[in-house]
């Protein structure tokens, strides 16, 4: 049994992630939750762990997955981040689109603090300074992921 806050699971999926996919995440109030794959199976000299996967979750939020939601990087949710597959394994994260990344899909610049307190780019290369949005450089479980949703939400008090 997944235990999480602000998180409903639902069907468990094998399917890899893969660069473009559109997904959703079920809100335990019944509502949905959107988020992209930006970067798929990263190997560990470009990524914080082996098999990472670079997300963006939106604040896009609707009562039915739809496949035209509007996904935009200026409206991200929560900063990007790097995660493992377990959220599509254990039914948190439903793959319902993949297509292919434009050009405004991916944010300009990526930035990801490291516990050193350098900024990093997606690929693991240092910048000169921090820009906004800035994750951590880590991966993020689904818990953290759950954490994250919620306090951006309002603990889902404004749902």
């Amino acid at each position: 049994m997944v235990e999480t806050k602000y998180l409903r699971p639902m069907k468990a999926s094998r399917r890899r992630p893969t660069p473009g996919d559109v997904f959703v995440m079920n809100l335990v109030n019944g509502r949905y939750l959107y988020g992209r794959v930006i970067l798929a199976d990263r190997p560990r000299n470009v990524a914080p762990m082996p098999g990472s996967n670079l997300i963006q979750v939106y604040d896009t939020i609707a009562d039915e997955p739809v496949l035209d939601a509007p996904l935009s990087t200026d409206r991200l949710l929560i900063p990007p981040l790097f995660i493992n597959r377990l959220p599509w394994t254990l039914g948190l994260f439903a793959t319902i689109a993949s297509r292919p990344l434009l050009e405004g899909d991916r944010l300009r610049r990526y930035c990801f603090r490291r516990w050193t307190g350098a900024f990093l780019d997606e690929n693991g290369d240092q910048l000169a300074q921090r820009s906004e949005p800035c994750g951590e450089w880590g991966l993020a479980s689904y818990t953290v992921l759950d954490n994250a949703v919620g306090e951006a939400l309002g603990h889902l008090a404004t749902t």
